[in-house]
């Protein structure tokens, strides 16, 4: 019989050895994961920010470029403007003279 206790003692050390570094092997499995964690959320966060600075500049140019389709569309509209009011002062003078003179 007291050799069963012993045993069983013997059997009940050994569990509690495993146990505690079943318990140890947890705790630094936690960490590593905590680790990782930290880690992954670092390199999304830098991934997020590098997508985040193609894309402004990505807008940027397609902004620069619809800026510059402006500036040239009101560039000739300006210089058909101007051309007509070339081709056409001394005509709108004498009309507008004419018309002024008319009145009177």
């Amino acid at each position: 019989m007291e050799k069963v206790i012993k045993q069983l003692i013997a059997i009940d050390r050994k569990a509690s050895a495993v146990v505690e570094q079943a318990k140890a092997e947890f705790d630094l499995a936690k960490q590593s994961l905590g680790d990782d964690k930290s880690k992954m959320t670092e390199e999304y966060l830098q991934k997020a920010q590098g997508r985040i600075e193609k894309l402004k500049a990505e807008n940027e140019q397609a902004a620069d470029r619809i800026a510059v389709s402006i500036e040239q569309r009101y560039q000739k509209a300006l210089e058909e403007i101007n051309t007509a009011v070339e081709q056409n002062r001394a005509a709108w003078v004498q009309q507008i003279t004419a018309r002024c003179l008319e009145q009177f």
